[in-house]
């Protein structure tokens, strides 16, 4: 239950950031934002969301981040969600990246998401290095990042999420109690 209520509640920044166009105008108010730039994906104001993920889809971890993203989602039929996956459980390394930044800056040349979702580290850091390139002026919400720091987003006002955090202390007390 504890984990479905972490997906809901980042859900919820998400639609905050893609349904309500009054919000996201007043976030982007004070910034560069070109709304002429924003790529309308169909006549029907159909709203598009990536998920990046940092891992594979057969992981157990990445199923259920997205049945809980699906599951919230379900109830918005206007949104259409897009599943991608980093595998770098199984591949890592910088030239790697390197392809992965290639092969997305071609895969995703002529899209423009209405947000971005981001699982885990790898996908975390991999966005703040290039979102200016793949998704300029876009919002991005991320989930599971255990290595955060108030100053990797400051001044950043595109990017949002939910930390994950272990308490070591609290965990060890109640394995002992």
């Amino acid at each position: 239950m504890k984990y479905r209520i972490i997906i809901s509640g980042l859900v919820a920044l998400i639609l905050i950031f893609v349904v309500s166009d009054t919000i996201l105008l007043n976030i982007t108010r004070h910034s560069n934002y070109n709304p002429a730039q924003q790529a309308h994906v169909s006549d029907a104001g159909e709203k598009q969301i990536l998920i990046l993920n940092s891992y594979h889809a057969d992981m157990p971890w990445v199923q259920k981040q997205e049945e809980g993203i699906k599951s919230v989602f379900a109830l918005h039929p206007e949104i259409s969600l897009y599943f991608d996956y980093m595998d770098t459980k199984r591949s890592i390394g910088d030239d790697y990246l390197t392809h992965l930044y290639k092969l997305y800056t071609y895969k995703y040349q002529n899209k423009k998401f209405d947000a971005v979702i981001v699982t885990d580290d790898v996908a975390y850091q991999f966005v703040l290095q290039h979102q200016e390139k793949l998704f300029p002026q876009t919002p991005i919400v991320f989930c599971g990042v255990n290595f955060f720091s108030d100053a990797q987003i400051k001044g950043n006002q595109w990017i949002t999420g939910v930390i994950e955090v272990v308490d070591m202390k609290k965990t060890i007390e109640l394995a002992l109690g």
